[in-house]
């Protein structure tokens, strides 16, 4: 399990359902996480 996977395990377990950001390849690693079918979490990408 990487960085991202943990932080996206944590938000789940608060119940965060929901990530609004901005994408680029600072994150790639942290939207490849989301995009894994155990990720309950929806991305919303915005410009």
């Amino acid at each position: 399990m990487n960085v991202a996977e943990q932080i996206l395990k944590i938000l789940e377990e608060t119940g965060v359902t929901q990530i609004w950001g901005v994408t680029g390849d600072a994150l790639n690693s942290f939207t490849d996480a989301l995009q894994k079918d155990e990720c309950k979490i929806k991305w919303n990408a915005m410009r």
